[in-house]
Parts: C-alpha cells; structure tokens; sequence
C-alpha cells in the first residue's frame, strides 16, 4: 500500500525547519512506498531541495520506495540546476 505526502507551494529557508518536522513525521508513518505530490511547489531553494533529499534518502535506507505523483515545472527545474535530478528520483 502507498502513502501520499503532498508538498506545499512553498519549501524555502525561513518555513524549512517546521516543514521539516512535519515533512519527516509523514514520511516516518508513511508505508512501503511513498508517493510525493510535489504539483504545488511554485518556490523552493537549496533549502527545500536539501531537506527533499534527505528525506527521501533517509526512507530508502528504511527499505520505502519513493516515487513522484506529479512535480511542478519549478520543482523539476531547481533540482536540475543543482544536478540534483536522479538524487531526488525526478528522472
């Protein structure tokens, strides 16, 4: 069974340290396999995509597989200019 976490508009440095915390929560309780819903995020920095990464880092090493529902164009966009795309399984 898959769990959905969906992102807000915005992942940013001054917001990061609450959506972290909420972020990991979901993605603790979450199931086997995780779908993120990334459609919203219109504003994400090094911070948000920081946090992603960990994140989904941390659920692979639980044994959860992490597979994106859609990702917005800005989300897909930042990752790529920091070359962050496979990391954060975009591609």
């Amino acid at each position: 069974m898959s769990s959905t976490i969906t992102l807000n508009d915005s992942l940013i440095i001054n917001q990061i340290e609450q959506q972290f915390s909420q972020l990991g929560a979901q993605f603790n309780e979450a199931e086997t396999d995780i779908l993120l819903d990334g459609e919203a995020v219109d504003t994400i920095d090094t911070s948000g995509l920081q946090c992603l990464l960990m994140l989904i880092q941390n659920a692979i090493a639980q044994g959860k597989s992490v597979s994106w529902l859609n990702a917005s164009e800005t989300l897909k966009t930042s990752a790529e200019k920091l070359g962050l795309n496979q990391a954060l399984q975009l591609s």
